[in-house]
């Protein structure tokens, strides 16, 4: 994770237990939500060969935030998306792009 997703346009910081919050700049939405898509999949294969395999569920959000209660509203939108992801069978990507 350190390798792909700790540059100048990404900065990955861990929120609650296991939780992880990835705040990107300087990326299209969409090349954001293909990497996330990229890096849950191979999540997925590596834990193929584990006896007891881990998930890996994502929510997310895209868009800009002009203040900290803005990053606060946002974080709790992605932390429901997150939620969503798990209800809906774990091991899954479940957010939205701005409009």
């Amino acid at each position: 994770m350190q390798k792909d997703w700790m540059n100048e346009h990404l900065r990955c910081y861990r929120h609650g237990g296991d939780e992880i919050l990835i705040i990107a700049s300087g990326l299209e939405d969409g090349d954001f939500v293909k990497k996330l898509q990229i890096f849950q999949a191979e999540y997925a294969k590596l834990n193929q060969q584990l006896e007891e395999p881990a998930t890996l569920s994502i929510g997310y959000a895209t868009g800009a935030v002009a203040n900290e209660e803005e990053l606060r509203k946002m974080i709790q939108l992605v932390d429901n998306y997150l939620y969503q992801a798990k209800r809906q069978g774990k091991n899954q990507v479940v957010g939205a792009e701005k409009k």
